[in-house]
């Protein structure tokens, strides 16, 4: 290796890119998944990198979104969609869209003044790197002129939709998800063999795009934890505290919702007769009234919000993560693995997870699987904490902020190669 090479690596190593991130909804505060992965995302590249970010949504707080901002010196928020309507409902711009031959998941966020705002924000600075957040993001790359781009996937909607299909209780909606997969399926690879680069969060989701015609480059690099979840404490739960069970998850979802109904339906009643002081804790802002009436009792205690959503995990002794079906990793259940929680999975859930069944997790593939684990983990603490342990540990090899940050890093600056670094 010749001296001046060895320089040109310890430049590219230190360099600092001024990027711009094109986002779906703003990150902060972070709630659901989408606004989890780019929350983190951020964390991690301002340590080095400018940023200045765009969304196509606004926040909930104002306010509270621009003084996060204004914490971080190397993020700038350039603007936000204020048209909230526009964005989630479909409109004249969609419709438009969707003539183009764009879905409906992209075509909602067609709007003219998302498009200004990031042709305004080209047109007044000069950025080594331009970062789409979301499919629905990418149709704006045309707006991008030599300039590499990257879009960045949770993962892809025609695999989504065919497990949707899988988990839906009629045939018409079967028949639609399956119609919506084939429809998306053409859409992704028109859109993403556009872009410079593709990410994705797992090699499940590299395999599904490059099966489906996608030549682009795609990398893989894992969604990430925020650091307060390994860092905080662990605290030993009081022998006084009942054998309680964690759950979490958006109840709008229809694979997440079947889930859970089927296993308070057909196995915690059968747990409830093997622990009789077992509690089953449901956090989830989202439900409508017949649902609501069917996750309630005396061995289940319903969150709507918590405001230490930390402390609502470590005050339970395991964590369940029944989803019907699904794709991508799941930053609910990497979150509750960094807290030290033995986890009961789904299949499903774990699909995309970088981990090995009984060491890191259990998985079940029936009813009887949750009863048998979850009874086993509630009568044996130690099986339950050796198992959280080593799931803890995992989080902290791979899903790390110290873990991703490099792997993030390095796919930014590989987007350099063959390009004028300023």
């Amino acid at each position: 290796m010749s001296e001046n090479f060895g320089e040109c690596i310890g430049h590219i190593s230190t360099i600092s890119m001024r990027l711009l991130i094109v986002a779906q909804e703003f990150p902060f505060p972070p709630v659901n998944g989408i606004q989890h992965k780019l929350y983190n995302l951020l964390q991690i590249l301002t340590m080095q990198h400018e940023c200045d970010l765009i969304s196509a949504t606004p926040p909930e707080d104002d306010q509270a979104a621009r003084d996060w901002v204004s914490s971080n010196d190397r993020l700038r928020l350039f603007d936000f969609s204020r048209n909230i309507k526009s964005a989630y409902k479909l409109n004249q711009d969609s419709f438009i869209g969707m003539l183009r031959g764009v879905p409906p998941f992209a075509a909602r966020f067609e709007t003219d003044e998302l498009a200004s705002h990031i042709t305004l924000s080209l047109t007044q600075n000069e950025y080594d790197v331009v970062y789409f957040d979301l499919i629905s993001m990418a149709q704006f790359g045309r707006l991008v002129d030599q300039t590499p781009i990257i879009v960045s996937l949770n993962d892809s909607v025609s695999r989504a939709q065919i497990e949707a299909s899988r988990c839906a209780t009629t045939l018409l909606g079967k028949i639609s998800n399956r119609i919506y997969s084939s429809v998306s399926s053409r859409y992704e690879k028109k859109i993403l063999n556009q872009f410079d680069l593709v990410h994705v969060v797992s090699p499940v989701e590299r395999e599904w795009l490059v099966d489906k015609g996608v030549t682009t480059e795609i990398a893989v690099v894992p969604i990430s934890v925020a650091d307060e979840f390994l860092k905080r404490p662990v605290a030993e739960l009081p022998v006084a505290i009942p054998n309680t069970i964690f759950w979490s998850g958006n109840l709008s979802f229809d694979s997440i919702t079947s889930g859970l109904l089927a296993f308070i339906r057909k196995s915690f009643p059968s747990i409830i007769d093997r622990i009789p002081d077992v509690q089953l804790n449901i956090l989830s802002r989202s439900g409508g009234s017949k649902l609501e009436r069917e996750i309630q009792g005396k061995h289940i205690n319903r969150l709507e919000y918590v405001h230490d959503y930390i402390g609502a995990i470590d005050r339970c002794h395991i964590a369940l993560f029944s989803d019907a079906g699904g794709t991508g990793l799941q930053n609910r259940l990497i979150q509750a693995m960094a807290r030290g929680k033995a986890c009961v999975c789904s299949r499903s859930v774990t699909s995309s997870f970088m981990g090995v069944e009984n060491v890191h997790y259990l998985a079940c593939d029936d009813d009887e699987d949750y009863v048998l684990h979850i009874e086993d983990l509630l009568s044996s603490k130690t099986r339950a904490l050796k198992l959280g342990n080593s799931a803890r540990n995992l989080v902290e090899f791979y899903y790390s902020h110290a873990a991703v940050s490099g792997q993030w890093n390095d796919l930014f600056k590989s987007m350099l190669r063959g390009h004028d670094v300023r």
